[in-house]
C-alpha cells in the first residue's frame, strides 16, 4: 500500500483555500491550461524532497521548480499571512492518520518555520498541536525551536497538558531524539523516502549510445533520462516494456551492445528480428512513453523496493491517438492490479479519459479505484480541484464541464452507432 492516502493544501499558489487530492490507484488532473495542474501534482515530489537528509528548508521547493523560486513565491499572494498549510493523509494500519504542517516565516530573519503541526491518530483524535514559540532577537540564528505542545487529558474530563519543548526538525522530519509521538511522524516521514517517482513534461531526448555503468537507479531522474540504465540492468522490467511495444506498434525492444562499453535502445520488427532501428531515431511519441512505461513498470514492483507513488505531467506528450488509448488501457490494467501503487497523472488528453471510462463500463476496472479532478481557477485567480467520480456507466459524475461532456458524449454515441446497440 502507497505510504499516503490524500494529501491537502492551502495558500500554495493559486490555491488559496483548502484543496485535497486523495491518492487512488489512477488519479488524473484536468483542467484547462495554466490552471494549476501541474502545481498540485508537485506537491508529491516536493514532498519527498522536504524528507530527504540533506534538506534544510521545512518545504524544499528548489528541486521541483525553477532553481531561482523561494518558498515565499509558492505562498498564496492574496492572504493576509505570509503561509502555506499542507496535510498529509495516512493508511488506515498507521498509528497516525494525519498530520497538518503549517510553514510560515519567522521575524526578522524571514526565514521559513514550522509554525504549527497537529497530529491525528485514528478516529480523529488530536494527539497533540504544537505552536511555535518566536525566539527572541538574541537567539534567532539557533537551529533548536521552542514549540508549546498541548495534549488531551488521559481522560475525557481532563484537561489538556500544555508543556514548552525544544524540537529540531529536518526539513519536516522531526529528530530522532523526540519523544512520542514525534517518533512515530518520524518513522511515517522516513517511509516516504524514495516512494515518490516524479516525471516532467519535458522529457529526454534519448541519446543513442548509452555508456556502461554499474549504478542502477532507485527513482528515475524527473526528465526520465536514467530510464535507459533501469533497462538495462532489469531484464524483466524491459520485457515488460517491450510487449506494450509489441502489441501496439510491432516492434519489440532491446537492448544491445556496442563497442567501447557502450549500449542502445532498439526497435525490432516482430515480423524480421534481423531488422531493427535506434529508438532515438523513432518518433518523439514512441520516446517520450518510453520513461513513463519504464516508470509504472518500477511502481508496479513496490512491494520489492520500487516506488509506491508515480507522479506524471502529461503522460501522453506526443502521442497518437490511438497511442493515448493504448496508454489508458495500460494504466486501467495497473490500477485493476491486487496491489496497485497509486498513479498521478496530469494530462488533456480525452482519448485517455475514453478509456478510463470504458473500462469502468466493461468492469475490468473498479470504478473506486478511479479518482478524477476538475481543476481551475476563477476570476480573482483562485484556484479549485473538483472531484469527479465515474457512474457504473462511465459517466463523469460532478463539475465535469460541458465543452468535455459533449465531446465525449459523441465519442460514446459514434461508439454505440458502429457496435449497432
Amino acid at each position: 500500500m502507497p505510504p499516503l492516502t490524500a494529501i491537502s493544501v492551502e495558500g500554495y499558489r493559486c490555491f488559496a483555500e483548502r484543496t485535497k487530492l486523495t491518492l487512488a490507484p489512477l488519479t488524473l488532473l484536468y483542467g484547462w491550461n495554466n490552471s494549476g495542474k501541474s502545481s498540485l501534482l508537485r506537491l508529491l515530489p516536493m514532498l519527498t524532497d522536504s524528507v530527504a537528509e540533506s534538506v534544510t528548508l521545512p518545504l524544499a521547493p528548489s528541486g521541483v521548480f525553477d532553481p531561482e523560486v523561494t518558498l515565499r513565491d509558492l505562498v498564496w499572494k492574496g492572504g493576509e499571512v505570509a503561509e502555506i498549510v499542507v496535510e498529509l493523509g495516512f493508511p488506515e494500519d498507521q498509528k497516525l492518520r494525519r498530520v497538518r504542517f503549517t510553514v510560515g516565516f519567522e521575524s526578522p530573519t524571514n526565514r521559513p518555520v514550522l509554525r504549527e503541526v497537529v497530529l491525528t491518530g485514528p478516529s480523529d483524535r488530536v494527539l497533540l498541536t504544537a505552536t511555535h514559540k518566536p525566539a527572541s532577537a538574541k537567539d534567532w540564528w539557533e537551529t533548536v525551536q521552542h514549540y508549546e505542545v498541548a495534549r488531551p487529558g488521559k481522560t475525557k474530563t481532563a484537561k489538556q497538558v500544555v508543556t514548552t519543548e525544544a524540537l529540531e526538525f529536518q526539513g519536516l522530519v522531526p529528530d530522532a531524539s523526540a519523544k512520542p509521538p514525534w517518533t512515530q511522524l518520524r518513522k511515517q516521514l522516513l517511509g516516504l523516502r524514495d516512494s515518490v517517482l516524479w516525471l516532467r513534461s519535458q522529457r529526454g531526448p534519448l541519446r543513442r549510445f548509452f555508456p556502461d555503468q554499474g549504478a542502477i537507479p532507485r527513482l528515475l531522474k524527473p526528465d526520465g533520462s536514467d530510464a535507459e540504465y533501469v533497462l538495462r540492468h532489469h531484464p524483466d522490467i524491459t520485457q515488460a516494456v517491450s510487449k506494450w511495444y509489441e502489441h501496439h506498434v510491432e516492434r519489440r525492444l532491446k537492448v544491445q551492445d556496442a563497442a567501447d562499453r557502450l549500449f542502445r535502445l532498439v526497435l525490432e520488427t516482430t515480423k524480421r528480428a534481423s531488422w531493427g532501428v535506434d529508438l532515438v531515431d523513432s518518433g518523439q511519441g514512441l520516446q517520450q512513453v518510453l520513461p513513463v512505461l519504464v516508470a509504472l513498470e518500477m511502481a508496479r514492483r513496490h512491494s520489492s523496493g520500487g516506488p509506491s507513488i508515480v507522479a506524471i505531467e502529461e503522460a501522453d506528450a506526443s502521442l497518437h491517438d490511438n497511442a493515448q488509448r493504448w496508454l489508458g488501457e495500460h494504466l486501467c490494467q495497473l490500477a485493476s492490479e491486487p496491489s496497485p501503487p497509486a498513479v498521478i497523472l496530469e494530462t488533456h488528453s480525452q482519448i485517455l479519459m475514453l478509456a478510463v471510462q470504458l473500462a469502468v463500463a466493461s468492469g475490468t476496472l473498479p470504478r473506486e479505484r478511479v479518482q478524477i479532478y476538475w481543476v481551475s481557477t476563477d476570476e480573482a485567480g483562485r484556484g479549485y480541484a473538483e472531484p469527479v467520480t465515474l457512474s457504473p456507466q462511465g459517466e463523469p459524475e460532478g463539475r465535469w464541464p460541458p465543452a468535455f461532456a459533449d465531446k465525449l458524449a459523441l465519442s460514446r454515441e459514434l461508439l454505440r452507432k458502429k457496435l449497432g446497440t
